[in-house]
């Protein structure tokens, strides 16, 4: 089977979707930081597989408010009967979740992301744990990790793509559903 990939559509959902930005999109997100997407020389498949990717930690890691806006659709957004402080309806594919997949890809193509470090017993959410790793003289890896999500799995913090994901008013932790405030 070949590789396709599909930016899921904000205002019709479909269900063989798996991406939340273009690489278009991550482009520009990253000529817009000063960030070099061309050294090491990433194809635009590489570019590809890693929105997808950063797209399948975001829909694992998270829990997201409200309902999907189609029960078919492949994504977990766009989602429907979800609020933002003001009382206004959260549609489509907010700027803040756009922005923290393209982070998240980012983060993929140079690190790769983990679904579930398995190094870190972290089952207090929002309890911040620090591993340190030396390997072979001074270089040492520094990873963080916390778990936000209702799963209580065990993840790296990245903290800018994770404030960007807060920022979306569409996380369970962080929004208003109809009926509930």
């Amino acid at each position: 089977m070949a590789f396709v990939f599909e930016v899921q559509d904000p205002d019709v959902p479909t269900e063989t979707a798996n991406a939340y930005v273009s690489v278009a999109d991550f482009k520009d997100y990253c000529d817009g930081r000063g960030y070099d997407y061309t050294t090491p020389a990433y194809s635009d498949a590489d570019i590809q597989g890693a929105i997808v990717r950063a797209t399948d930690y975001m829909d694992v890691r998270w829990t997201y408010a409200g309902l999907r806006y189609d029960d078919d659709q492949s994504t977990e957004c766009p989602r429907k009967y979800v609020y933002n402080k003001a009382g206004n309806s959260v549609d489509g594919l907010p700027l803040n979740l756009k922005q923290a997949c393209c982070e998240y890809a980012k983060i993929d193509l140079i690190d790769g992301l983990e679904l579930a470090p398995n190094a870190v017993d972290n089952t207090v959410p929002g309890q911040l744990t620090y591993l340190r790793t030396r390997v072979e003289g001074a270089v040492e890896k520094e990873q963080h990790f916390n778990s936000f999500s209702g799963y209580g799995g065990k993840y790296p913090s990245w903290p800018l793509a994770d404030k960007f994901m807060l920022r979306t008013e569409l996380l369970e932790s962080t929004r208003r559903t109809l009926g509930r405030g």
